[in-house]
């Protein structure tokens, strides 16, 4: 039971990255009251809109998502149970009205018991909403490489829809595009989204983060967007890509590192980690077109974890 208490300890210490100043109250709160059924109560999006994850034993996870309301967010309890023990609470109220999205990371390491948190939101009109995000252990599970390939066009002009893409999402291996003027990506497309492509004269074949500022001040690329999430890179040189795989990932560390990689060039190599803590290798398969046109892109392989 001690050591149960120690990984339980771990487990909330590990909260970060709130969108606002939240103050912790350890009061559980009672058994929710019947919502008004005439306006919509707030909502929780999980990781890439899943609510439920089977992972390896000894694997790492990151629980990422946001709780939203039209009306604006009251108060926000987090509950988190091994079983059917609730065996932590916090309770974080410093909203209002203009708190209408609520941002959230847990990034927990080396996972070896089912895990719950459970997620229940109120509105400042007393609506609430709760949801659950389930790990399951399964000891019949290995640690896996995910493998990639995808080709991304230039983020200066708006991809052919479903046939081609700018942004991608590491841990699902999707490209997205955004098809005209004035079309974003969904919230959760841009939840997803890891890294894009541009072209343009200064900084040639670049892979950037959504986060950056090349592509925050594009409307062609992240600037209208309500959630850009932050990857680092750095160039890795002689690396053995074939031989690649899960455990040479596992050992790779990227503390700090650049969230944009000016001029890339065919073969070259690098690391790169996610705002979900996901670590990961880039390799430039091909570079086609250097016009500036809608039809420049380039062609990359992934192996990540």
């Amino acid at each position: 039971m001690k050591k149960l208490r120690l990984i339980l300890k771990a487990f909330m210490a590990s909260l970060i990255l709130f969108s606002f100043i939240a103050c912790e109250n350890n009061e559980v709160k009672p058994n929710l009251p019947t919502p008004p059924i005439d306006n919509a109560p707030p909502s929780v999006i999980f990781n890439q809109g899943k609510d439920k994850v089977k992972i390896a034993p000894g694997t790492d996870h990151v629980i990422k998502g946001y709780v939203s309301s039209e009306v604006g967010l009251k108060e926000i309890n987090l509950k988190q149970l091994i079983g059917d023990e609730v065996v932590e609470s916090m309770l974080f109220d410093a909203f209002g009205e203009d708190n209408k999205i609520w941002k959230f990371e847990i990034p927990l390491k080396n996972l070896t018991v089912d895990t719950r948190l459970v997620v229940i939101a109120e509105d400042v009109e007393g609506r609430f909403f709760n949801a659950n995000y389930d790990i399951s252990i399964d000891k019949n599970m290995v640690k896996e490489m995910k493998i990639w390939q995808a080709t991304l066009y230039n983020s200066q002009f708006y991809a052919d829809g479903q046939s081609k893409g700018t942004f991608m999402s590491n841990s699902t291996g999707e490209v997205f595009a955004q098809a005209g003027s004035g079309d974003i990506l969904s919230l959760e497309e841009q939840n997803k989204t890891d890294f894009l492509y541009s072209y343009d004269k200064n900084r040639k074949s670049s892979i950037i983060s959504p986060n950056h500022s090349v592509a925050k001040n594009s409307a062609t690329a992240t600037q209208q967007w309500e959630q850009r999430n932050s990857t680092f890179f750095n160039i890795k040189k002689d690396v053995d890509w074939d031989n690649v795989d899960y455990d040479y990932l596992s050992k790779l560390q990227l503390d700090s590192g650049i969230d944009i990689v000016e001029g890339c060039k065919v073969g070259e190599t690098f690391v790169f980690k996610t705002e979900r803590g996901k670590v990961g290798l880039i390799k430039v398969e091909a570079i086609n077109g250097t016009s500036f046109a809608s039809s420049d892109n380039i062609r990359i392989e992934i192996k990540s974890m």
